[in-house]
């Protein structure tokens, strides 16, 4: 189990309004190892790189508590990638693990700090309003696409003050989802979801996994983390992603659906008919394959060497696999998904 602890701490001094920035302050401002600092609203300029770190390991070890004036919930429809929620807020952006093919490299381009925005008070207040006019259910709301919680939360605690909320304020119709390549749940065991939060797990196959997504949890301690999860009333969202194609992969894959099958079946707590799944097979936006080669020159011609950019295209130049892989992989998914999860409440096939 990896313990994220931030070397930088930066607070806005307009965010002190906030129970969460004053229990950063009170973490943080004494702390020998870290570097604290608080300054005006209008000097938060992450793209200025003042007073801020500049290289990425430095970047994603610096913490930055800054009000976010106009806060948002983004709802899910035509065009987004992320179809396995209905609505996504972030109260948190930025994650300190080093995946290879992360979306962040282009999405936050040059900042990818970690940036707390402490006034869940709007957060909550919004996402209730949104309840009231939007009658579907169940309702998921995806917390923090653009971070993963669960590797932050030893440090913030964040995470559980959404939970505790959550829980005390919606029925398990509406459901919080959060999404992580950790196995840094303890935080979570000491709290009762009262069955309204998803915890997605992202799960690939081990070679994957060292090659790029370094300083993430191994299979193996994901699937423990799961196994804690249920045991502990969370509901669970199964995510293999991202399919890579490489020669020989097919029987891989359906070893690795086979193996987190039987897993499950053991575990105290699981439910087929409760778990959602989802899959999404590679691809990348056009400025993140200029981020990986910047960043991750030594893996970016392994991620990229069966990939192509079509010649139309819809939505901000994506590099897919062709058609004729993409279909092959997309066959698989769903054999492997149909095969061993029938029972599955949902299933997304990407």
């Amino acid at each position: 189990m990896r313990i994220f602890n931030p070397s930088v701490v930066i607070i806005d001094n307009d965010s002190l309004d906030f129970p969460i920035a004053k229990r950063f302050k009170k973490l943080y401002s004494d702390n020998p190892s870290t570097r604290y600092q608080e300054i005006d609203h209008e000097d938060i300029c992450f793209d200025q790189f003042q007073p801020f770190p500049k290289t990425l390991v430095e970047m994603k070890s610096t913490l930055v508590v800054t009000r976010r004036y106009g806060f948002a919930v983004e709802k899910v429809g035509e065009g987004t990638y992320d179809l396995a929620s209905d609505y996504i807020f972030n109260v948190v952006t930025g994650c300190p693990n080093f995946c290879s093919y992360c979306m962040q490299l282009y999405t936050l381009q040059e900042v990818p700090y970690i940036a707390i925005y402490p006034d869940l008070e709007s957060a909550m207040k919004m996402i209730q309003g949104i309840c009231q006019t939007d009658e579907r259910r169940p309702l998921i709301f995806e917390l923090g696409n653009m971070a993963d919680m669960v590797e932050l939360e030893p440090a913030t605690g964040i995470l559980s003050d959404v939970i505790r909320q959550w829980a005390d304020t919606f029925d398990p119709e509406v459901q919080l989802q959060v999404v992580t390549k950790s196995d840094n749940v303890r935080n979570l065991l000491e709290l009762s979801p009262k069955g309204t939060v998803r915890v997605g797990i992202t799960l690939n196959l081990p070679e994957f996994i060292d090659s790029y997504e370094k300083k993430t949890a191994p299979l193996e301690q994901r699937l423990s983390a799961i196994r804690e999860l249920l045991a502990h009333g969370y509901r669970i969202h199964l995510i293999f992603a991202p399919i890579f194609y490489r020669e020989g992969v097919f029987s891989k894959y359906r070893e690795l659906f086979k193996h987190v099958k039987k897993f499950l079946s053991d575990c105290r707590g699981f439910d087929e008919s409760d778990v959602t799944i989802e899959t999404l097979t590679f691809f990348h936006k056009k400025g993140g394959h200029h981020e990986i080669l910047r960043h991750y020159p030594g893996v970016a011609e392994e991620l990229m060497q069966y990939v192509e950019c079509p010649e139309k295209q819809t939505y901000h130049e994506r590099y897919y696999y062709p058609d004729k892989i993409f279909k092959e992989l997309n066959s698989l998914l769903t054999e492997c998904v149909e095969t061993y999860f029938p029972k599955a409440q949902a299933k997304s096939i990407k």
